[in-house]
């Protein structure tokens, strides 16, 4: 299809990837703006859309993506180890940097104590934790948006049990393993945090863009302009008339209303996105691709722009401190921010670590090659 970029990867995938990160930072300086606006007394609005549901459509790219991109992965005797080892070199020690440089600012605060040490290695470990004391159910590591994580190595770890199965048994056995631990989450309401947090109906989204994967890689998946327009019509509607009371909280549950509320919509723009060519190219597109490339880094670190922003905006001309100049200040270097971050770090970090797992597959290679002779 025309939406592959030169790079092997698919362009809109890398759209909707910045799409669903500018969702979730577009929400978080809402909410900044509103709080340093009410401290200066001015009246400000705030703008009502669905940001968390950039969330649910991150977790159906995961899906997609680890169907599509796993393809030499699947059916092969090391496709576990080899599925796992890139997948960790991907997320965790860019999500340990943060978590460290988090840790590092509550020692240099002197308006907050140290977590409790379970609470750290929970953090480093992606293991659900009742960091902040809630007792709601939901388990918030130390850098707070990390409890997407736990969510997707959960998916990984599952996903690595029948990799080697081949990709629609794959599909199918992954599908059946989530769908059961939802179940009986709904069934016996587990009170322990980990298991009523991985229980929660909102892994049910990492399936749907499982399925839309299966279909995309079997060339099922090509549709009709009219088709395309009517799915993005509706996806968007659903989003934007956001008509179930629950995903109006300030912490939204993780159950089966937001699956039906933003996980089914996001999967329905997903399968718009990747069913035929993107509608434009140049120069618009090439920068969304470079900010879905950057999404990790964006999701990560725009909180920490966010705070240099709320510590120094007090001293910003009285202009810039106006809702509409310091949002644009909040979240136009959110992004930024992330690129550079994501190409001075990440992606070197990334890359060499790829490099390294290579190697040790070429090394493993050449030495059964050598037994088999």
């Amino acid at each position: 299809m025309s939406t592959q970029g030169s790079s092997g990867k698919l362009d809109s995938i890398q759209v909707l990837r910045a799409l669903a990160a500018c969702l979730v930072v577009f929400g978080h300086c809402i909410g900044f703006v509103a709080v340093f606006s009410a401290r200066k007394g001015v009246n400000f609005s705030e703008i009502s859309i669905p940001a968390g549901a950039g969330v649910d459509l991150f977790f159906a790219i995961s899906g997609f993506i680890m169907v599509v991109a796993s393809a030499r992965m699947f059916g092969h005797s090391h496709g576990a180890r080899n599925f796992l080892l890139r997948r960790l070199a991907r997320i965790v020690p860019f999500y340990w940097a943060v978590t460290t440089l988090a840790l590092l600012l509550i020692v240099a605060s002197a308006k907050r104590s140290l977590p409790d040490p379970l609470a750290v290695a929970a953090s480093y470990l992606f293991y659900p934790f009742d960091t902040t004391g809630r007792n709601d159910g939901f388990a918030f590591p130390i850098v707070d948006l990390g409890w997407t994580l736990n969510y997707e190595m959960l998916f990984y770890a599952i996903f690595a049990l029948f990799i080697g199965f081949g990709r629609t048994r794959c599909v199918i056995f992954v599908t059946v393993a989530i769908a059961l631990l939802v179940a009986l989450g709904a069934i016996i309401q587990p009170t322990h945090i980990a298991l009523r947090f991985w229980s929660q109906a909102i892994t049910l989204e990492f399936v749907f863009g499982m399925w839309v994967g299966l279909a995309y890689a079997s060339n099922k998946l090509r549709l009709g302009d009219g088709a395309r327009v009517i799915l993005l019509m509706l996806s968007v509607a659903a989003l934007a008339i956001n008509p179930l009371t629950p995903l109006h909280d300030p912490t939204t549950p993780n159950d089966i209303f937001r699956v039906l509320g933003w996980g089914l919509p996001t999967a329905l723009l997903m399968i718009t996105a990747v069913s035929g060519p993107l509608p434009h190219s140049g120069w618009i597109q090439r920068t969304l691709v470079i900010v879905g490339d950057a999404s990790y880094s964006l999701y990560l670190i725009h909180p920490f722009w966010l705070l240099i922003v709320s510590r120094t905006a007090p001293y910003f001309p009285t202009r810039l401190q106006e809702p509409l100049p310091l949002m644009i200040v909040a979240f136009v270097g959110s992004i930024f921010v992330a690129v550079a971050v994501y190409l001075l770090a990440e992606r070197p970090l990334t890359n060499l670590l790829n490099a390294k797992i290579k190697r040790l597959d070429t090394a493993a290679s050449t030495v059964k090659g050598l037994r088999e002779i």
